[in-house]
């Protein structure tokens, strides 16, 4: 297991501090004993209410509940150690807890100690930030999710009878289904289903889209769609279906040993009305991939650094749910800044930027998703940013007119990953040459009209 592994390396580098953000309290206390019994050290856990006691043990160390005596207790124990800390990030804005923790390092480097911060949200006092490594604890992959159902279906066959009626493709499905879930949730999600008809039927597939929609419901970044439309229902746009059928099979595992790399993603730009939307479902559902949309909209927070968080979130929980289809919707929204970016102190700069970023994050999972991005020309960046960014590539998809009667609303234009222009037949659009100005009568003491350099709008060029 690729978290275990991790941390291990940490705890061995010698790192006195770990600063873990999870919601999954129960499987970081699990996963952090495993590694203690691996590594053949003791494993400590402390908390505000139950005080350090030792993982597996009932009693507590006496007098151990307040941060301070409990840190005494850690450092007064001789040898090595693992010691989980659940609520010490309460205790910040006290002096003595950072000095103590201060203190501590040192000796911690000398051999295998480390103490491990976990909470939902943490933020190091900067006196700890040099001290301490970051671990991320993903979310349960899909030999884990798969060891859950099987275990809830085990715990439930042995209370009343359950019938399974899945073969072991579609049990696979079941657990695609459940990626993006916290193991918790998890095993929520899977009860659910198996209880509602006491069985565990291909209905049960459906049953956890509409799970993975409440739950991302609540966090109101990513909407789950379950797309009808197919690629059938979009008229023209011929070159993209045919891109779209040879690049369906590179996310296949046969593609993946060959060395083929996955699609990043497009781009679809075009009036309201285009089917640039049409476009985004219907691909999800020709590559039987869920759907996942973010609107940009959704990410702007009024307290400052929360879009910034609000949009790794959004980007986490895609790549969690890899292979899936991320559809930004409204994306000018996020490109919307002005050139010198102090209108809102430069916050759409750094969310154009991050979200810039998501191609390079998809290119280093070759798993990973492949985002349709939909603009609408209504809202477009500064003409500086736009000339700037429409120089070096400016590309133009062309209808063919006997698609364009039999579905009026498909003609869109758009580009901006050129390997994909190419291949769909998408061509640069030259940019058209200024009207030559009028002659006027020449004035005394004015400049000859041979002396002046002709000049004309430069030609877009296009790179790939």
């Amino acid at each position: 297991m690729a978290p275990l592994r991790d941390l291990e390396l940490m705890i061995q580098s010698h790192y006195p501090l770990i600063a873990i953000e999870t919601f999954e309290e129960a499987r970081l206390e699990r996963i952090l004993a495993e590694v203690a019994t691996s590594l053949r050290v003791p494993f400590f856990v402390w908390s505000v209410t139950t005080g350090l006691k030792r993982y597996g043990s009932l009693n507590s160390i006496y007098d151990s509940q307040t941060p301070v005596k409990a840190l005494n207790n850690v450092a007064a124990m001789p040898g090595e150690g693992l010691f989980l800390f659940k609520d010490l990030h309460r205790y910040f804005d006290k002096p003595e807890i950072v000095r103590k923790l201060q203190d501590l390092a040192p000796s911690f480097k000398m051999d295998r100690r480390v103490i491990v911060l976990s909470a939902t949200q943490l933020a190091l006092p900067a006196e700890l930030q040099a001290l301490a490594g970051v671990f991320t604890l993903d979310l349960p992959g899909p030999d884990e999710l798969k060891a859950i159902a099987q275990r809830v279906v085990a715990d439930l066959s042995r209370q009343r009878p359950i019938r399974v009626d899945l073969t072991p493709a579609d049990f696979d499905q079941l657990v695609d289904r459940m990626r993006g879930f916290t193991e918790l949730e998890a095993e929520r999600a899977i009860t659910k289903t198996v209880l509602r008809d006491s069985a565990l039927t291909r209905s049960g597939l459906e049953a956890m889209v509409e799970i993975k929609k409440e739950l991302l419901q609540k966090e109101g970044i990513l909407e789950y769609i379950a797309p009808e439309e197919n690629l059938a229902e979009v008229g023209g746009f011929s070159n993209l279906k045919t891109w779209l059928a040879k690049r369906k099979r590179a996310f296949a595992p046969e593609a993946k040993r060959f060395g083929l790399a996955t699609p990043r993603g497009i781009l679809l730009l075009g009036v309201q009305g285009a089917g640039k939307t049409l476009v985004a479902r219907a691909i999800a559902r020709e590559w039987e991939l869920p759907l996942l949309k973010m609107e940009t909209g959704r990410l702007y927070d009024k307290y400052i650094g929360e879009s910034e968080k609000n949009l790794d979130r959004a980007l986490r929980t895609a790549e969690q749910m890899a292979p899936c289809v991320l559809m930004i919707d409204e994306l000018e929204k996020a490109l919307s800044y002005s050139a010198s970016g102090d209108s809102d102190a430069g916050l759409s700069k750094r969310i154009s930027s991050d979200g810039s970023s998501a191609g390079s994050r998809t290119g280093r999972r070759p798993s990973s998703w492949s985002p349709p991005q939909t603009i609408s020309p209504s809202c477009r960046p500064s003409s500086r940013a736009r000339a700037a960014s429409t120089r070096s590539s400016s590309w133009t998809c062309r209808t063919p007119r006997s698609a364009r009667r039999s579905s009026p609303s498909t003609c869109a234009s758009g580009g901006a990953i050129p390997p994909l222009s190419t291949s769909i037949g998408w061509r640069p659009t030259p940019r058209a040459s200024p009207a030559p100005r009028s002659s006027r009568p020449s004035s005394p003491g004015s400049i000859p009209r041979s002396r002046v350099r002709s000049s004309s709008a430069p030609t877009s060029s296009s790179t790939s």
